[in-house]
């Protein structure tokens, strides 16, 4: 049984999310606290999922463009 990390690295950390890594940079250090290890960033579970749970929304249809019938 794999355990989860308890500090991704950045490039685990988006291919967790799912997005490109350019992407991630962009909330580094502001929205998505990081932790240095020396030259090392990490960035803590409980944060990730934390980031992860506040851009979460709930989407109709129209959101995703389609039109109400």
């Amino acid at each position: 049984m794999e355990q989860t990390p308890t500090y991704y690295t950045i490039a685990e950390a988006h291919r967790e999310l799912r997005i490109s890594r350019s992407t991630l940079n962009r909330f580094l250090g502001t929205e998505l606290p990081v932790t240095r290890f020396g030259r090392s960033i990490r960035i803590h579970r409980d944060d990730l999922e934390a980031f992860q749970q506040a851009r979460r929304q709930q989407v109709t249809g129209n959101d995703l463009g389609h039109s109400a019938a």
